[in-house]
Order: structure tokens, then C-alpha cells, then sequence
């Protein structure tokens, strides 16, 4: 229970400082069961961090007693990946996740996927479906809540007047009227029924506030139904709002946010400097640690003395914060906060990051956490061996064989995204047949690849869609578009086509994952016919020709998903289904041999000349 004075501050001149430790985890994405680390040793998984999780709270209660405890939290996108935690919508995780003891969760832009009941479902949403029914039935099962600041009810949004406000999704920004610029009254705005900004939690006597906060791209980064009637706010904007409310109400201060840093770009530490810059005074600090995710990234960082943290993806590793309230303080003691992150566990060692609380024990072998032995948790183990026998058949479906591994690529061509062009491309009947690289997740290994390999490589349950007539300049500015990615965004692979574009990704200026100066020089149809060429070697479509094509892409894509606008409005001729289990459908009855090195050239890069 919260109450209006801490523990502490009760106690007064006698309190000692306490120590609150954050163990953190991020897109998960249904990787709940172990995994084989490069030596051959099992690692990850929920058990094994519930296992975990168990040994730190038990070691820290002996060595510090009441003046310690442990927050679990999860930063997003805790499904959406694997087979196993899609077959029943996330439910399993969920239960899963409230046996290791999870205190809270934010949604991330994944976790909206599913839409209404049904994970198979092969009907488009219809007005009486709701949107986001399987993950509320998940939620039924989940012995934690799921938090988010700056998601809300787009209808809700209203001015002082009590007049609605039009804003945009991205953002929640007012669109400008013409006669004045409207002004949301965030006191009478509405979140989603399943989601609370924050939560408060006393841990060891100390009030910790979890403010939760969703990425504001999640518009177009997850199926456009599902998220149609809700908007996402200005990420600093809605934690300093929420943060002001807080005054007085806690001592410690947590961001969970679905966002977060890649190797190039830091808009996440931009982020968390201007709100340390840009906020007035108040009560206590203004976040104290931050647990962030999305970018599957790793990283351990301090920006403006607030540890910020990432801990990759697929339920490989985890972070951990420990931070000491100090009483004469009032607050944190930013010299004793210790971080880590991309901690994995193993069954028989420690990993490195774990060194300063980890140990083997010389006589048993057995590793330790805090001094406390580890053990798999078996009820989790149990639970995921249950729905492990309910797929088994659906899972060990063979649809063809890898020669050896085939890769995933965001940016460049690969043999992988080839063969699922031409696939779709095959099964559609269109002219050219596009995926984003987004949403091809992980490659094919070496042997078998069966339904559930298929799976990882393609765990979204979006329909294909034959789109058209579209003109060949509106493809072209989607092709234009993806020309230019270096890796922020996926690049729009195709089938039916022949494209060279020319940029330079390894120029120092392109940090943030995009080359401006990337255009498209040439690009024809299979059958020879130019749309366009700025090499000087063909002759240039004629003045006014401009070819009409139908396009079979995703219906994530034809909705504008990846900021891809320009597929918007263009009519849809039919609807395939899932395209995934398209794709199942078509190699049963016709096995495929996927091979890396088939690459035909379809996506080819050069970068510009010396200058």
C-alpha cells in the first residue's frame, strides 16, 4: 500500500539508506524458452530468469534485510515472434511472466498485433470486433498491470471548452484550425481501459513511481486498425506532465519506456537531457533510472547522471539498476548506483556482466547469485513443455530445406527476402510484390525449415493484399524512399523488378541511419521496360508515360505502415490472407531448397562517385 510518508521518513535521523534493485527485461518477443549459447551451453528463458530473479531477492533479504528490494519490470513488446507465444495471443507469456514475479510491463508497438481474438482469424476486423481484444484476454491472466502515460483515446481529447480536438495520431498534436490553434485540456483526456500511466509501488519503505511511456511511432509500426482510434503522445512531454502530478507522491522515480538508442543514433539520451534541463523545480528528482527497449539494442549508459539501459532482445538477457535512497538526501545517492545490462544466465557459469554478484561455487559447481544458489524455475518450465505438446504438430510441418543458414538483411538485398517476394509475387498474380524487411524477423537455419522456422521468419499475422491500378511515379517514390535507408527504417524488398540505387552508408555524415543523398538511378520492369533511369544509359520514360502495375504487398504497407504514405488510397483488388499462411499453403503442396547465395541482383547498391 502507498501512503503519504515513506517508512523512512518516519523513521527520521535513524534511517539507513536502502537499496532498491530494478531487474529489467525488453522485447522479449516470445522468446520465453532457453536457448544454446556459441559454446554449446543453455542459456535464457524465463525460467532461468525467474530462477534468477528468486536467488537476487533471497540473497539481498540475508546480506541487507528490510533496507533492500527488487522491482521486476519489462519494457515492451513482450510477444510477437515465436509460435509458441503467439498460439495462444500472448497468454502464455503473460502467465509466464507472473511466475517470475513481474511488478509492471509498458505495451510496446508489438504488443497491438493481435487485434481481435482469434490468431488466426482470416476476416478483416469488422466494427463489432474489438481492436484489441487478444491482448485484453491476455491481460486476464496477467498478475501485473500494463502501464502507459501517453497513449489515449483519441475521442477523449478536448479543449478547456469541452470541445473535441482533431490531433494527429503521432504525437497527439492538435491540427491547426483556421481560425486558432486548439489547446488539449489533459485533465479530462482518456486512456484505453486495460492501461494506468504509472504505478507506485514501496519497496523497502521507499515510494518508487514506474511512469510508463509507449513509442510515439507506434501508429505506423503496428496494424493500422488496431490502433486507429488512439494517439500517442510527445514521449518527454507526457512523462514531465505525469511527472508533476507525482510531486510529493513518491521518492524514486522510474522511466519504462518503448524507446531507445541504436549504435548511431542517441535520441533517447537527447530526450533524457531536456528533460533534465528543461524541467522546473520540484520535489525530488526528475528520473532516477530509465529501462528502456524497442531498438534491441544493448547498452549500459549514464546521460546527465541517470543510468540508461537496454538489454537486446528475444528473452536472451536482462538489465539490472541498483539504486541506494539515501534519507539524509532525500533522494538517490548517484554514487553508489551501480548498472548492468545484456546480462544472460547460464545453467553452469556466470556471465561476465554478472561478475560483481555472481559466483560458482568451487564444490558444487553451482552458480550463485547473491550467494543464493540458482535454479531453474520449474513451474514456468512445465508450463511452456504443456503448450510445447500442443503445437507439436502445427510446429514440425515441413515446408522445404535450408542448404545452409539464410540471413536476414535490413538494408541490402538478401536471398531470404528474394524468396518471399517471389513467393508473394507467385501467389498474388501482381506485377511486383513488396515486403518491408521489418517485418522479416530471423533467418532460416541450416536443415528442415518447418512451419514454425517460417514462423520466426515471418511471426505478424498481416494480410497480403494486391493493390491497383498504382502508377509507376507513386511506386517509384516508395522505392525512392527505401533507397535511402542505412538501417533506421526497413528498406521495401520486390519481386518483378530490377532496381539500382546509389548511397553511401558508411559515410560518417549518415549517422542517423538514413543517407539523404540516396536516390534511385535506374529502375525497369522484368520484361525490359524503363520507369526510370538517371545513368544515361537507356532512354527515360517519354514525356507524360506513366505505366500503371498492380503491387501485392502487406496490408501494413497499403495502410502507409514505415511512413509509407504513398500506398494510401490506392484501391485493393483482393485480399490473399495471412500471407504467411499463404505461403504455408503453397510449399506443402510445392517444398522449397532456400539457399543463401541466390540473389539475382534485383536490389543492387552502388555508392556515388569522388566528388
Amino acid at each position: 500500500m502507498v501512503v503519504g510518508v515513506t517508512a523512512l521518513a518516519v523513521a527520521g535521523c535513524n534511517a539507513q539508506p536502502t537499496q532498491i534493485t530494478i531487474l529489467a527485461t525488453n522485447d522479449i518477443h516470445g522468446g520465453i524458452e532457453p536457448g544454446v549459447a556459441s559454446d554449446g551451453t543453455v542459456e535464457g528463458g524465463l525460467a532461468a530468469f525467474s530462477g534468477t530473479v528468486k536467488a537476487i531477492k533471497a540473497g539481498l533479504k540475508i546480506r541487507l534485510g528490510d533496507q533492500a528490494g527488487v522491482l521486476v519490470v519489462d519494457a515492451g513488446d513482450q510477444f510477437q515472434g515465436t509460435l509458441i507465444s503467439n498460439y495462444n495471443e500472448g497468454r502464455l507469456v503473460f502467465e509466464a511472466m507472473s511466475r517470475v514475479g513481474y511488478d509492471v510491463a509498458i505495451t510496446g508497438n508489438h504488443d497491438y498485433d493481435f487485434g481481435p481474438v482469434g490468431w488466426l482469424q482470416d476476416a478483416p476486423t469488422t466494427p463489432d470486433q474489438d481492436p484489441r481484444g487478444a491482448l485484453k484476454a491476455a491481460l486476464a491472466v496477467a498478475q501485473f498491470p500494463l502501464i502507459s502515460a501517453n497513449t489515449f483515446l483519441t475521442s477523449s481529447l478536448q479543449d478547456a471548452a469541452g470541445d473535441q480536438v482533431q490531433v494527429d495520431q503521432q504525437g497527439c498534436v492538435p491540427k491547426v484550425m483556421p481560425d486558432h490553434q486548439p489547446v488539449i485540456d489533459w485533465s479530462k483526456a482518456a486512456r484505453p481501459d486495460f492501461l494506468k500511466p504509472y504505478l507506485i509501488k514501496e519497496v523497502a519503505g521507499v515510494r518508487v513511481a514506474i511512469i510508463g511511456i509507449d513509442n510515439v511511432f507506434t501508429p505506423t509500426t503496428t496494424t493500422a486498425a488496431d490502433v486507429g482510434d488512439l494517439c500517442f503522445e510527445n514521449e518527454a512531454e507526457a512523462y514531465l506532465r505525469v511527472r508533476s502530478e507525482l510531486d510529493g507522491r513518491a521518492d524514486v522515480f522510474i522511466l519504462l519506456i518503448h524507446d531507445g538508442e541504436t549504435d548511431k543514433t542517441h535520441d533517447l539520451s537527447v530526450q533524457i537531457q531536456s528533460l533534465m534541463s528543461s524541467a522546473k523545480p520540484r520535489q525530488g528528482a526528475i528520473v532516477d533510472a530509465v529501462i528502456s527497449g524497442h531498438t534491441h539494442y544493448t547498452y549500459n549508459r549514464s546521460v546527465a547522471g541517470v543510468p540508461v539501459i537496454q538489454s537486446g532482445a528475444n528473452g536472451q538477457a536482462y538489465g539490472r539498476v541498483d539504486l541506494v535512497y539515501d534519507p539524509k538526501f532525500g533522494g538517490i545517492d548517484p554514487s553508489k548506483t551501480r548498472s548492468y545490462a545484456g546480462i544472460r544466465t547460464f545453467q553452469n557459469r556466470c556471465a561476465a556482466e554478472a561478475k560483481d554478484y555472481c559466483t560458482v561455487d568451487a564444490a558444487s559447481h553451482v552458480v550463485m547469485y547473491e550467494g543464493v544458489p540458482f535454479q531453474n524455475d520449474d513451474s514456468i518450465t512445465q508450463l511452456i513443455a504443456k503448450e510445447r505438446q500442443a503445437i507439436a504438430s502445427l510446429a514440425g510441418q515441413v515446408l522445404g530445406r535450408a542448404a545452409a543458414k539464410v540471413v536476414v538483411n535490413r538494408v541490402d538485398e538478401s536471398a531470404l527476402a528474394d524468396d518471399l517476394t517471389d513467393l508473394l509475387r507467385g501467389i498474388s498474380a501482381a506485377d511486383v510484390a513488396l515486403m518491408n524487411t521489418g517485418g522479416i524477423r530471423a533467418p532460416l537455419d541450416q536443415g528442415d525449415v518447418t512451419y514454425e522456422a517460417l514462423f520466426r521468419v515471418i511471426p505478424f499475422n498481416n494480410h497480403g493484399v494486391v493493390i491497383g491500378p498504382m502508377r509507376a511515379s507513386a511506386l517509384l517514390k516508395a522505392l525512392s524512399q527505401s533507397a535511402q535507408t542505412c538501417g533506421s527504417y526497413g528498406a521495401l524488398m520486390q519481386s518483378g523488378l530490377k532496381v539500382r540505387i546509389q548511397k553511401d552508408c558508411d559515410e560518417p555524415a549518415n549517422r542517423d541511419h538514413v543517407d539523404p543523398k540516396g536516390k534511385l538511378i535506374h529502375v525497369e520492369t522484368l520484361d525490359g521496360k524503363v520507369l526510370l533511369d538517371d545513368t544515361g544509359a537507356c532512354p527515360p520514360p517519354g514525356p507524360g508515360e506513366d505505366p500503371v502495375l498492380t503491387v501485392a504487398t502487406l496490408d501494413f504497407i497499403a495502410a502507409g505502415g514505415s511512413g509509407y504514405d504513398m500506398f494510401k488510397g490506392v484501391p485493393e483488388i483482393k485480399d490473399i490472407g495471412i500471407v504467411r499462411e499463404a505461403m504455408k499453403d503453397l510449399l506443402s503442396s510445392t517444398p522449397k531448397t532456400f539457399k543463401p547465395g541466390d540473389m539475382d541482383g534485383r536490389w543492387a547498391v552502388q555508392k556515388p562517385p569522388p566528388h
